[in-house]
């Protein structure tokens, strides 16, 4: 690199470090930097390049799942080896089994994916993988055969016949879906329909071991030989959660082709756009890092000389999604999208707790998850959506161009008379009606009150003629506002509505009467004041004003 450019490029990296690198880092990045790493924040002149040395200072975290890390794992995966019959090596965590000469036996999975972690709450994470992917495997074990045994009379040794990986299996649940007999096998797997699956691997490892004993008499010499077969079998196994949201997509359209949008999904979603517009999407609560594998930080190689344990440099890499938002928002912030609180519905969940290592800006209040998550656009509505899912490649085009799951989004009018009034209070009689109809909009069912209307910090459901009773002052301006509910993606919905009232105290006969005793109130403390300065006049001028 020039030293021009190499200037630029640790000048940039320090400007994301002071603006905050969680805002958007490429979601693509080759690297697919880690985030589990101490950001001791060695940052120099160095021939690295930027983005890599700022990562030594903090944690780079991505707006989507980052698509390269499973080239990233499998390129690993592919230094992974057998060390040969007589060493074996396994990683952190890994179950090993012994059976006579065969020793330190595993099968464990490498990486199992796409693959995306999240982190829903303190205590729930979810292991959501792409319904096709690619399971791999190490299966390593050693032999190690007894010490030649001497006598006066007798010599016993051992040698090593034969031995291999027999067979391995890989399965999903109790179905057998594979077979190998390779030490680093790679299984393709497609999983069908949704909910919970076990991935698992199974492997047999055989060795024949011949045992050779040699006597000497007096007369002669006697040799014999015989053979044992032994087997290990070990296995390993995942839980993951297979990662096929279905999408309902529905639009309530005004005339002008503006309106809102209705996005319910099964399972999260990282964000979503319009089709035809690549500059403004719509943005779910999640953020992503990566990290690499806590069970292959360090592997373990013994041999018949003993064991040493060595850090792993190339292993497998996690995404994982965290809550970094208390609820969506639209990307780029503007006027043009805005997301309906009201509107949506939602699950409120309590934020989790990030490992001390992984220095990432989770927030630390609850947040909201949508079920279904409606904005408000005011430009016109495309008919295709293209929704990005939290496992990499999981990309889904829907198309709503399905008149049945378009509906018209309506104006409406809410209309005031007063029923009775006092001194204090006034009761109204709020009719919210529908303005392309003119009809008064009624509840649809008991539960059902197509939204509910608000005056002075209060709510108040709409009663079952479309009409409402609201208390308001009898003095000053109130307002009275509709809130429609929210919006399912069915059926008819309406725009929100405000009326004002304002009360004149003159406006009636107490009104007056209340007018004059609050004058005359108001005067009396004039009064005394100009009776107290005549007495005081009396006092220092007589009563004819002399001295």
């Amino acid at each position: 690199m020039r030293p021009f450019l190499r200037i630029v490029s640790v000048v940039s990296a320090l400007t994301l470090l002071t603006t905050g690198v969680s805002a958007d880092a490429p979601p693509n990045d080759p690297t697919v930097l880690w985030s589990d790493d101490s950001d001791d924040c060695r940052m120099s002149l160095s021939e690295t390049d930027a983005l890599g040395e700022l990562a030594e200072c903090t944690d780079i975290t991505y707006s989507t799942p980052p698509e390269t890390v499973e080239q990233v794992t499998s390129e690993s995966f592919e230094q992974i080896r057998s060390l040969g019959p007589y060493e074996s090596a396994y990683p952190n965590g890994a179950e090993v089994a012994s059976s006579g000469p065969i020793r330190d036996a595993h099968a464990t999975i490498f990486s199992s994916g796409p693959e995306t972690i999240t982190h829903s709450t303190a205590d729930e994470t979810t292991r959501y993988v792409a319904p096709a992917g690619t399971l791999r495997a190490l299966i390593d074990y050693r032999i190690e055969l007894p010490d030649r045994v001497e006598t006066e009379n007798e010599t016993t040794t051992w040698a090593l016949e034969s031995t291999e990986v027999d067979a391995v299996r890989f399965g999903v649940d109790s179905e057998i879906r594979e077979r190998s007999q390779s030490s680093t096998p790679t299984f393709r797997y497609s999983l069908a329909g949704k909910g919970r699956r076990t991935l698992w691997v199974e492997a047999r490892m055989l060795a024949t071991v011949e045992k050779t004993s040699t006597r000497k008499t007096a007369n002669q010499t006697v040799t014999e030989t015989s053979r044992t077969e032994y087997q290990v079998t070990v296995h390993d196994s995942v839980d993951v959660q297979i990662y096929r949201p279905s999408y309902n997509v529905a639009i309530a359209k005004t005339p002008a082709e503006t309106g809102l949008l209705a996005v319910t999904a099964s399972q999260p979603y990282a964000a979503y756009r319009s089709a035809a517009d690549t500059d403004e999407s719509v943005r779910n609560v999640w953020r992503f890092y990566t990290v690499g594998s806590g069970s292959w930080q360090t592997i373990t190689r013994t041999s018949e000389a003993g064991r040493e344990t060595a850090a792993l440099q190339t292993r497998p890499v996690v995404v994982h999604a965290y809550p970094a938002r208390t609820q969506p928002s639209p990307a780029p912030l503007s006027r043009a999208v805005r997301v309906q609180a009201d509107r949506s519905t939602w699950a409120t969940e309590d934020a989790p707790a990030l490992p001390s290592r992984i220095a990432v800006d989770v927030i630390d209040a609850s947040y909201r998850r949508p079920e279904t998550l409606v904005t408000d656009h005011s430009h016109p509505l495309e008919d295709v959506l293209s929704i990005r899912g939290l496992v990499a490649g999981t990309t889904t085009t829907v198309d709503v161009s399905d008149k049945q799951r378009t509906s018209e989004l309506r104006p409406t009018t809410l209309e005031t008379t007063v029923l009775s009034k006092n001194e204090t209070a006034v009761v109204l009689s709020v009719a919210l009606r529908d303005n392309t109809t003119g009809d008064r909009i009624r509840p649809t069912r008991r539960t059902d009150a197509g939204g509910v209307l608000q005056s002075g910090g209060r709510t108040y459901a709409i009663d079952s003629d479309g009409t409402t009773r609201i208390l308001v002052p009898a003095r000053g301006i109130s307002t009275v506002s509709y809130r429609p509910k929210a919006w399912d993606g069915t059926g008819t919905t309406y725009l929100p509505s405000t009326e004002r009232v304002a009360f004149h105290p003159l406006t009636s006969l107490g009104g007056w009467v209340t007018l004059g005793v609050d004058a005359l109130r108001a005067s009396i403390p004039f009064v005394v004041v100009f009776i107290a300065g005549r007495r005081l006049g009396q006092l220092f001028y007589g009563e004819e004003g002399r001295w």
